[in-house]
């Protein structure tokens, strides 16, 4: 990656020595000081993602979906790209972001010939539209909502993606990229917010900023600009202009298993815990990550989780932060399909989810898990509503 990548990995690597001095090696599994919670180890939400039949959802599907995930002890949904659905990933210079679908009315405030309503109640008030009836159908379970806002990543049909190479015909270098985002993210939370903040405060706890970063060491020499240009910008305004009660996160991901990334294409822990250090640095504003554990496709093992969690746990207190852990709940399917295949999913046995909340839950504040519908929900189809059911089994010794 050239003179700059070269430049960055050695400055991060010798902080992560410099850290690495101080601390103890992160042990597998081991519990830590204040990490533990009592009880059986659970899930505190999940993601949701609309797809297929979803898009239709109205309030009375929505209440079960939230009625189902508060029945075994869930608090938190987070909304993975449901404010915004790409329809139309090409850039022009009318709408230099491509054109979006949204999930409510676009205000005056997002150009219409670039933003328009998708969903259901669509023409009607913001109350009748999708997230309108997901915000009051949360509120009546008692769930807090963090939504996603906008969500690109392949960039062989889209030059915007986020995980695209600078030199694009869009985005010529990465900071304008993450400046790009900021400004496409800062404009849809403003939106999402002037309709829904003042009737949902309660509810509407939060911005989950959709880019999935991760350990490969590609990210090393876009440090600054991810931290300065995106994060710091973004959470930034919505501290400042929304609510400084609103949290602003992220959930990357890590490849431990080298059987997936030869070991100079990764960030090991120590290293990945300390360039999260220098973002958290530069961008003040941003609360916290929520790492996936990669044990769905990417085949890390619970010895590489806790190694990680572990790093990030060293790290966090002392920026002021807290860590949450994402519990990935599918398996590849069939399972002789492996990553980079194109695999379908399968929510996982039982067996192997209690293994990773027991693993994952001394590190972390929160467990969320990804994804509803796909994996847990009992109203999906027969596969998932056995992992419910197993679930709950799960939890029944504590009285769930």
């Amino acid at each position: 990656a050239g003179a700059a990548l070269g430049g960055a990995l050695a400055a991060l690597a010798a902080l992560a020595a410099l850290a690495g001095a101080a601390r103890p090696a992160a042990r597998a599994g081991g519990p830590r000081a204040g990490g533990a919670a009592p009880g059986v180890p659970r899930l505190d939400g999940a993601f949701l993602s609309i797809h297929g039949a979803a898009g239709s959802f109205g309030l009375a599907e929505w209440r079960a979906e939230f009625r189902a995930m508060a029945d075994v002890g869930m608090t938190i949904v987070a909304l993975r790209s449901t404010v915004a659905e790409l329809s139309e990933s090409a850039p022009s210079a009318e709408c230099p972001f491509g054109e979006w679908g949204t999930f409510f009315p676009p205000p005056g405030s997002l150009p219409s010939a670039c933003f328009r309503q998708v969903g259901v109640g669509v023409g009607g008030d913001a109350g009748a539209s999708t997230f309108g009836l997901i915000l009051l159908a949360a509120r009546d379970a008692g769930l807090e909502v963090h939504t996603g806002l906008a969500f690109t990543a392949a960039p062989a049909k889209d030059p915007r993606a986020w995980n695209a190479s600078a030199g694009s015909e869009q985005f010529a270098t990465h900071e304008a990229k993450w400046t790009g985002y900021a400004e496409l993210e800062t404009s849809l939370a403003k939106a999402v917010w002037a309709l829904f903040g003042a009737e949902y405060r309660s509810t509407l706890a939060g911005f989950y900023t959709d880019v999935e970063i991760s350990n490969l060491s590609t990210f090393l020499d876009q440090t600054r600009g991810l931290a300065t240009r995106f994060y710091r910008p973004f959470a930034g305004y919505v501290k400042k202009f929304l609510d400084p009660g609103l949290r602003v996160w992220a959930s990357p991901y890590f490849v431990g298993n080298l059987t997936r990334r030869p070991e100079d294409q990764i960030m090991d822990p120590a290293l990945w815990a300390e360039w999260w250090r220098q973002i958290f640095k530069e961008a003040p504003d941003f609360d916290f990550v929520a790492p996936q554990d990669a044990m769905g496709f990417q085949g890390n093992s619970l010895v590489n989780v806790s190694d990680y969690l572990g790093a990030l746990r060293e790290v966090v207190p002392g920026e002021g932060r807290t860590l949450w852990s994402n519990v990935e709940l599918f398996e590849g399917w069939p399972l002789s399909c492996q990553w980079p295949g194109p695999c379908g999913r399968h929510p996982a046995p039982i067996e192997r989810v209690q293994a990773q909340l027991a693993n994952e839950r001394p590190f972390a504040e929160k467990l969320i898990s990804w994804e509803w519908l796909s994996c847990l929900s009992p109203h999906t189809s027969a596969d998932t509503a056995r992992l419910y059911a197993d679930y709950r089994a799960y939890l029944r010794p504590e009285g769930a």
